[in-house]
């Protein structure tokens, strides 16, 4: 079993109601703050200002992608607290001024402790 749950996050610094451009700090103190709870307790900013593009079906354009530029973020939480990370995640569309945010279960973690740290016994 593993320890953790990998998901990776991609938030579009461009809000998507505005048009307005998230200034990095603002995305980094999201990350900082979502990597402190108590659920994640850590993560990793692959990527920053990252070119993306996706098709929106409900616009009148459908067939011109929406071009974006993104942050890419990797955390791990224990299987029993994905649903917590969900509604983070969920929460971070109101923040960012998404319709959705891209939210990948990427896989599994064990945390591998170096020998000499663990308990005896």
């Amino acid at each position: 079993m593993p320890d953790r749950i990998v998901f990776n996050v991609v938030i579009p610094r461009t809000d998507e109601f505005t048009g307005l451009l998230h200034p990095l700090s603002k995305l980094r103190a999201w990350f900082a703050r979502t990597a402190a709870l108590e659920f994640c307790r850590g993560g990793s900013e692959v990527g920053v200002n990252l070119h993306g593009l996706w098709f929106d079906d409900q616009a009148l354009s459908a067939v011109e992608p929406v071009q974006d530029v993104c942050n890419w973020y990797k955390f791990a939480v224990p299987t029993d607290r994905v649903d917590a990370l969900r509604k983070h995640v969920e929460a971070a569309t109101q923040e960012f001024g998404q319709k959705c945010i891209y939210l990948e279960r990427a896989g599994e973690a064990d945390f591998i402790v170096n020998p000499a740290l663990r308990p005896a016994g």
